[in-house]
């Protein structure tokens, strides 16, 4: 059986750029920034015009609250709310940066791929073996690399440790070689069998001669 490839999610690759490409970016920059406060300008024009009464007034009367209340007091609560939303937006990314499910991303801006194809990708390798009747492999985002844990079902005739050094070595050759992504951790190998047929180990045998 050939492994099939994982969903690919491209991702755009800019060019490098020269130095005139650069000192054309800076000089276009007082434009942008003068485009941009036009636009705002723009859209407080636009608001003031087509706002119903009732918005004006709200924003009146914000306006007029915050004036009134121009003390100690607010602004601590103000800093208090501020500090707050900056803190549980820090978290939420922070949490999304270290998620174990989150895409691993291909090496050279190729894009990402998800955790469960590459996982699908890896079981394929595994079970090319003749000694595997099945595989589970599960692979989890860390850092910039993976940490990968399969649990192998065996033939009878299997011979554990030769499984779980191929299949680790399957899955560091696939990762390395086809996709470019860094192991975080060894490959942790997990191999269930309900029968095994034990082969004895060949005997030393010395002939003595009787001299």
């Amino acid at each position: 059986m050939t492994p099939r490839l994982p969903a690919l999610s491209h991702a755009y690759r800019p060019q490098p750029r020269s130095d005139a490409d650069t000192e054309t970016r800076k000089d276009r920059r007082p434009v942008i920034v003068a485009t941009l406060f036009a636009a705002v300008m723009l859209g407080v024009i636009a608001l003031t015009w087509t706002a119903s009464t009732e918005v004006l007034g709200t924003i009146a009367a914000g306006i007029e609250w915050a004036r009134t209340h121009d003390d100690l007091t607010t602004k601590a609560v103000f800093s208090v709310i501020l500090a707050t939303a900056g803190a549980l937006a820090f978290v939420i990314a922070w949490a999304r940066t270290t998620d174990p499910d989150r895409p691993v991303r291909v090496p050279g801006g190729r894009g990402t791929i998800a955790v469960h194809e590459l996982g699908a990708w890896l079981r394929d390798g595994i079970e090319e073996r003749d000694d595997v009747r099945s595989a589970d492999v599960q692979v989890q985002s860390q850092g910039k690399g993976v940490r990968v844990t399969a649990r192998i079902a065996v033939t009878a005739d299997a011979r554990l440790q030769d499984t779980a050094n191929g299949a680790r070595a399957a899955i560091e050759q696939t990762l390395a070689t086809r996709i470019g992504v860094p192991l975080a951790a060894q490959p942790t190998i997990e191999l269930r069998y309900e029968e095994l047929r034990l082969r004895p180990r060949p005997l030393d045998t010395r002939l003595e001669a009787n001299g």
